[in-house]
């Protein structure tokens, strides 16, 4: 476990900084880029979860790419420091998939066989992933550090919490290394992450309503984790890539984010 946890820390840091060095520093084509790469190998991984062959998932990606690129440029991300109606209607289905049906997928295992149904649910959710993060930064670097730091402090606090304690299954036939324990260290880690982040932010409303907003949001998160490791498990791969060591791939370190930004993006950027 040591050994794991060493491999894990460090590409966990190597990534890290690579990140924040792009959103605090690129420009915005090369931001643009980067994000377009992220989401391209992600609609790769994901193509592959679903039976697509290795040329397959590359056409797969490439085609989502170009709608990505497309959305971009033609929703005008942004009308002042809000986001557009145009950009707020690509990413209202996918908040509705997270909050409506992704629990239920979850919580009642229901398989998603149809290789056509599970490649369109892809556009959908990696499409607004990918313009979520585009607006947020492009309005408010800060809100959008701020909902990314929200995704790595709940993961971080499960992972190490659910090892050291582990206890009951969260969810055993779709996830079986997730333990409550985990989850509610997330959710005590988001707390006081939200304490913290509630005078930076500008004070947005009542204390306690904002702890339970945020607290909200990481259950979002954990949705979007286990929603993943549901769909891994269905195509009986452990990891949905390997670029990441001791991580696996692009779809394993942004599961939760992927479900989180379209929700931070259209609460934080005041639509």
């Amino acid at each position: 476990m040591r050994r794991e946890v060493e491999i894990r820390s460090l590409t966990a840091a190597v990534a890290i900084g690579g990140f924040l060095g792009l959103a605090l520093f690129a420009p915005a084509w090369l931001w643009a880029l980067f994000i377009a790469l992220v989401i391209g190998i992600a609609s790769w991984e994901w193509g592959r979860l679903f039976r697509l062959s290795a040329i397959e998932a590359i056409g797969y990606a490439a085609i989502t790419v170009v709608l990505l690129a497309i959305l971009w440029r033609s929703t005008g991300i942004a009308t002042g420091t809000t986001l557009s109606y145009a950009a707020a209607a690509v990413l209202l289905p996918a908040l509705f998939f997270w909050i409506a049906i992704a629990p239920v997928v979850v919580q009642f295992t229901i398989p998603v066989t149809s290789s056509w149904v599970g490649l369109a649910l892809g556009w959908v959710v990696l499409l607004a992933a990918g313009l979520a993060a585009l607006a947020m930064r492009e309005v408010s670097l800060g809100h959008f550090l701020a909902a990314v730091a929200l995704v790595w402090v709940a993961d971080s606090a499960a992972f190490f919490i659910g090892r050291r304690f582990g206890g009951n299954r969260l969810a055993e036939r779709v996830s079986p290394g997730k333990t409550w324990a985990g989850f509610w260290g997330a959710l005590g880690a988001v707390a006081a992450y939200a304490l913290i982040l509630y005078p930076i932010i500008g004070r947005p409303g009542s204390l306690l309503g904002w702890v339970v907003a945020l607290l909200g949001v990481a259950v979002v998160a954990v949705v979007g984790d286990l929603f993943e490791s549901w769909v891994k498990r269905q195509a009986g791969v452990k990891e949905s890539g390997w670029l990441f060591p001791g991580h696996g791939g692009v779809l394993d370190r942004i599961d939760a984010l992927i479900a989180v930004l379209p929700l931070m993006a259209l609460w934080w950027l005041g639509w």
